[in-house]
């Protein structure tokens, strides 16, 4: 009576479907898979770097993205006891007052900014430090003790935070 039925048509139809039913299955792991992977392989890393250099170009503090995929960053802020400098809002405190009046440039972060792998954005800096030594005292100055914090994320919306802490500067 079982054997009735279970013909060889029958037999291969029902093969098939479990064989594409493993296929399905497969498929779907792969792209999971594939999908897992590309996330691991596009994620950025940022690194900031304070340069107070008085041979460099350049003064400031700089992000760089040393990931293998664009960092979006939402939010950078500098962070010293009380007082904050949000640079979305460019909400200056007392502390950063001495920057202002034309000698630096602040990155003002007006929405989501982007940088690409292995490219970087200075977020304060200055050119003028080679003709003006008094620069490099007032960055240190405003910087002493500080924390830089940046939250950001890959482009899979993967949320990230970087701080980098300032130490003390002692002059000599």
């Amino acid at each position: 009576m079982f054997t009735d039925w279970i013909t060889p048509e029958i037999t291969i139809a029902i093969s098939s479907v479990v064989i594409a039913v493993c296929a399905l299955g497969i498929s779907i792991w792969q792209g999971y898979l594939t999908r897992k992977h590309n996330r691991l392989t596009v994620n950025p890393y940022a690194v900031i770097q304070v340069d107070l250099s008085a041979q460099s170009e350049q003064v400031g503090v700089q992000i760089r993205n040393q990931g293998v995929g664009p960092m979006i960053i939402n939010s950078i802020g500098i962070r010293r006891e009380n007082d904050y400098i949000d640079f979305k809002n460019m909400s200056i405190t007392k502390d950063f007052l001495d920057l202002q009046g034309g000698d630096f440039v602040f990155r003002i972060n007006t929405g989501s900014v982007s940088i690409l792998p292995n490219e970087e954005t200075w977020i304060i800096s200055t050119t003028k430090h080679q003709s003006n030594k008094d620069l490099i005292s007032r960055l240190k100055a405003a910087l002493n003790n500080s924390t830089i914090e940046i939250t950001y994320k890959s482009i899979y919306g993967e949320k990230y935070n970087c701080s980098f802490h300032v130490p003390s500067f002692v002059e000599k």
